[in-house]
């Protein structure tokens, strides 16, 4: 029973993923995108927790799909004014991943403890930044690691050329879910090792 869940958790973490797969082609893009959902989804299930017991069962779905579009507007804004480009690219992501995570959370714990939303996030995080490290390594031979930032930072840090070849197909979107397959297999395998 356990394990069934495993596998529904792991596609539903799948399909709230491709929203924002196209946008890691980059390292730091996909940082960027992994970071700004975990700020949104946490900030969201934490003001859950805050007002559960003040909203009836019944208003819940409304007042969670209510507080989040407050959180994401907000969020986009922010990002609007510091950093306009990405906003752009940006916009129609944020949302749709931030609703699909936390109804994904809805539906996984009972409790909404808030350590399990971080550990989701965390890994969603930690599985963009790896899909984007690989994408644009071995599809672009470069790392951005502050690009889009440059216009806060004043500083950018690409490095190039560090491999002798490149596959452009590495960037497209059919790859990237070759990729996840690849990593969510290897994660099982892991698991199902360990226990």
């Amino acid at each position: 029973c356990n394990g069934g869940r495993t596998v529904k958790n792991i596609l539903t973490l799948l399909i709230s993923m491709c929203f924002c797969m196209s946008l890691t082609n980059t390292v730091e893009k996909s940082f960027l995108i992994g970071l700004f959902i975990f700020i949104i989804v946490v900030l969201s299930n934490l003001v859950g927790l805050l007002f559960k017991n003040k909203v009836n069962e019944e208003y819940r779905t409304i007042f969670t799909i209510l507080e989040t579009s407050v959180i994401v507007t907000i969020i986009s804004f922010i990002l609007y004014k510091l950093l306009p480009n990405l906003f752009l690219q940006f916009k129609y992501v944020l949302p749709l991943t931030s609703f699909s995570l936390i109804t994904l959370e809805q539906i996984n714990s009972k409790e909404n403890k808030i350590v399990d939303v971080i550990k989701t996030c965390l890994l969603f995080l930690m599985i963009l930044v790896f899909v984007g490290f690989i994408r644009e390594l071995f599809g672009n031979n470069t790392i951005t690691i502050m690009d889009e930032l440059s216009n806060i930072t004043g500083y950018r840090m690409i490095y190039k050329n560090i491999l002798p070849f490149k596959i452009p197909y590495f960037l497209s979107p059919s790859f990237v879910y070759i990729l996840l397959g690849l990593l969510f297999v290897l994660i099982r395998r892991f698991k199902n090792g360990s226990n």
